[in-house]
């Protein structure tokens, strides 16, 4: 029985640290200044442009509401859309954990 135990209480812990990590995250790039949509640099993005930026992506709304909507997106494993190419984030991710995740386990195995 004390091997379950400590396998949940493991488990507990690690969930609570990924809950505390994207939780920083997203409070570190809500309140620094700026934004996703201000950091754009292209001659085509006029002011009305960007304000339709910004609203597309929910950055008009309260932190809150923003806090509930990037919690229920990562739930569902929706990362979002690239700025740069329009590409499902997800997606550019996948090439650097194919070689990263074989490590991890067998590192957590050792």
């Amino acid at each position: 029985m004390r091997g379950a135990d400590y396998v949940i209480k493991r488990t507990l812990f690690a969930l609570a640290t990924v809950f505390v990590a994207v939780t920083l995250n997203f409070v570190l790039f809500r309140t620094l200044p700026g934004n996703a949509v201000s950091g754009l640099k292209c001659r085509a993005c006029t002011v009305q442009f960007k304000q339709a930026r910004i609203h597309e992506l929910g950055l008009d709304k309260s932190k809150l509401t923003q806090y509930g909507i990037y919690l229920k997106d990562l739930a569902h494993g929706d990362l979002g859309v690239s700025l740069v190419d329009n590409k499902p984030v997800r997606g550019e991710l996948w090439e650097p954990l194919k070689n990263t995740i074989p490590m991890i386990a067998l590192a957590t195995f050792f």
